[in-house]
């Protein structure tokens, strides 16, 4: 796996000495280093590569959850991270299907333009907790698992993290990498990959917003295979609500402990 993401704070904060406390951490949240070039959204190298998976950890091996975390996990990403987003983006949200817009098979360099459209069912939720002044902020899930049910196989997905590349009040684009397994009723690998996702989302009406996703899929070796383009239209269930617990998780006091330790105490909503 290429070098982790890292948070580059000091340049933005030196240069808005008239914002307050909030905004320099906004402005800062931003600048990441990516390991997909040619940002934003453009097209992806298909020299790139990344760390391959451990053997034990190819097809043909049994899926031993307990093993495969102890592989993957990286221990120096932060518990604790959030950032803010426009209260257009926040909200609990529904995708019924996309459409597959681009694909490139990086080892025969066919490239395919034709739509598609197919069923993808999902749920997702964005925004957790809001301050004082009511900005509305999302926790970052790292080192978690995220299960699904195909008809023949059953996919376990190891997110490492997903963080924002950039935050405006147009668009959100997140990063997120995680281990992919597909895995038969038996235990048996079918097939095991890494990929890397960008996701850019803005407002498509009140009720809907649009998700261009940008995927890139290695192989167990770490070496490029495919890259995806294809768009979803989320529709929303609920507006923006506090939650509190996630997945065993007390997020307010994580929220609290976070905006003391970026010295956001005046953010603080008692």
């Amino acid at each position: 796996m290429s070098n982790l993401i890292l948070l580059i704070l000091c340049t933005a904060i030196l240069l808005c000495p008239k914002a307050n406390a909030a905004e320099k951490l906004q402005a800062s949240v931003q600048q990441f280093e990516s390991s997909i070039e040619n940002m934003p959204l453009g097209e992806i190298r298909s020299s790139k590569s990344v760390r391959p998976l451990d053997p034990r950890l190819w097809k043909g091996s049994l899926f031993n959850k307990e093993l495969t975390e102890r592989l993957l996990k990286d221990t120096r990403v932060s518990p604790t991270f959030w950032y803010r987003v426009p209260s257009w983006c926040a909200g609990r949200w529904e995708s019924t299907e996309a459409t597959t817009e681009y694909m490139k098979d990086h080892r025969s360099g066919n490239e395919d333009s034709n739509q598609t459209v197919y069923e993808c069912r999902g749920r997702e939720t964005i925004g957790h907790q809001f301050d004082r002044q009511k900005g509305i902020w999302n926790f970052c899930r790292e080192n978690v698992w995220t299960h699904g049910q195909m008809q023949d196989y059953e996919t376990n997905s190891f997110l490492f993290y997903s963080h924002p590349l950039r935050i405006t009040q147009k668009e959100v684009v997140v990063l997120g990498k995680m281990a992919v397994f597909e895995v038969k009723a038996k235990g048996r690998i079918i097939s095991s990959y890494k990929t890397e996702v960008i996701d850019t989302m803005t407002p498509f009406d009140d009720s809907a917003l649009l998700d261009e996703q940008t995927k890139l899929v290695f192989n167990d070796e770490g070496k490029p295979v495919t890259t995806i383009k294809t768009q979803v239209l989320w529709k929303k269930i609920s507006d923006f609500q506090p939650i509190n617990d996630s997945k065993g998780l007390a997020l307010k006091p994580l929220f609290t402990q976070f905006l003391k330790e970026q010295g956001l105490k005046d953010l603080i909503d008692e």
